[in-house]
């Protein structure tokens, strides 16, 4: 019996460590079946819709597949961060404003989506703005909202009581009333590049060729002699018009209208479309990165494919912007999000309500140019107009 003892420790001894092996062996199938992690990159801002309403809905559709880690930068730090990972890139997907998609293709950082990956980005869903802004990207974004850039001017009612609705009367009313109009610095201000590039068009001058626009140049010189500084915060301007310094600034009816949902705009201020000039149209997209791993690119793709979906594009109404998949819808909203855009369409002029929904006029907008030609206008702006101050 004592001889029988050690080897039935011994077997209970070995038992216990198959089990160990079965136990880890379990463990790497859970490893396995783990979520893929989808690095996503907003460049232009908008936290509220992709971190708080799209990536949670997206998460909830794959339940357990995918999980996102979200970051933000700015479009050529994340280009930098591309290229300099080289064939490791953890990058997956990449939210940019109208200056990043041309940006990062000229740097060769994107994979062109479309007509490759048309199904995936919904493109015959697409508005007419989305589809045009496609093709002006070369296939390298998908447009996934669009917005109203300007020009449009925020005023102080109880001060003026006949805003200027043209170019021409609003450079009569600056050089009456010195001081009382700002424009913030057209490089990192909307409202600002709204309403340079509406000036550009009413004068009948090329955005694409601004060393020859010599009438926005005129134009611009003549009013800075009454214009205090260029802030490079746009909130700045709309602080002084609110706290009665400035009796008129540059706005956008997008911008106008979530301030006006969130509550922050004084009963006091009215806005006015400027007539002259096509409203230019702003946009974030989606860009993926090249060389991505199989499996990070088939999460890219189903990350894209989703947010482009109309459910997902009807959200976007409660950003208070426009979905550009046509299919999208008010009443897909859903429901914690209804107040909050009712509250925006409330604030938006009435030239973009259409049935119940923001939309831009047929023929009432045009594109940004590309990214050389911006950064040409901004390079001029400062060195025409900043410089003077």
């Amino acid at each position: 019996m004592k001889k029988f003892l050690p080897f039935l420790a011994v077997c209970i001894l070995l038992i216990g460590m198959l089990a160990g092996c079965g136990s880890s062996s379990n463990t790497g199938a859970k490893a396995t079946n783990s979520p893929v992690t989808l690095t996503i990159y907003s460049v232009a801002g908008g936290d509220d819709y992709y971190k708080d309403k799209l990536i949670p809905m997206f998460e909830k559709q794959y339940a357990g597949k995918y999980k996102v880690q979200y970051a933000r930068g700015t479009w050529q730090d994340v280009v930098n961060k591309i290229k300099a990972e080289g064939s490791h890139v953890n990058i997956d997907v990449v939210i940019s404003g109208v200056d990043g998609v041309p940006g990062g293709a000229k740097e060769g950082v994107w994979e062109q989506l479309y007509p490759k990956y048309k199904n995936e980005i919904h493109y015959n869903d697409l508005t007419t703005i989305g589809q045009a802004y496609v093709k002006a990207f070369n296939g390298y974004g998908v447009p996934l909202f669009v917005s109203p850039g300007g020009p449009m001017l925020m005023y102080n009612k109880d001060k003026v009581k006949n805003p200027p609705t043209t170019y021409a009367d609003l450079k009569t009313w600056i050089t009456a009333n010195p001081n009382k109009f700002m424009y913030a610095t057209v490089p990192t201000s909307g409202p600002a590049r709204g309403f340079y590039f509406g000036l550009m068009q009413n004068l009948g001058e090329n955005m694409t060729k601004p060393d020859a626009a010599t009438k926005t140049w005129d134009y611009l010189k003549t009013i800075n002699k009454d214009i205090q500084n260029y802030p490079s915060n746009t909130n700045d301007t709309f602080k002084y018009l609110y706290d009665g310094t400035l009796e008129i600034v540059p706005q956008t009816p997008g911008f106008y209208a979530q301030n006006y949902a969130a509550g922050t705009v004084p009963p006091n201020v009215g806005v006015v479309m400027m007539s002259g000039a096509k409203q230019i149209m702003d946009a974030h997209s989606y860009v993926m990165p090249k060389g991505l791993p199989s499996d990070h690119k088939k999460a890219a793709l189903d990350f894209i494919n989703f947010a482009m979906d109309k459910k997902a594009q009807s959200q976007v109404f409660a950003h208070i912007t426009i979905p550009t998949n046509k299919n999208a819808t008010v009443d897909q909203l859903l429901p914690e999000y209804k107040d909050t855009y009712k509250k925006g369409v409330a604030g938006y002029p009435k030239e973009f309500i259409q049935n119940g929904a923001i939309s831009v006029p047929d023929g009432n907008w045009i594109l940004f140019p590309d990214t050389n030609a911006v950064n040409q206008n901004y390079q001029l702006w400062q060195k025409n107009i900043q410089s003077l101050k």
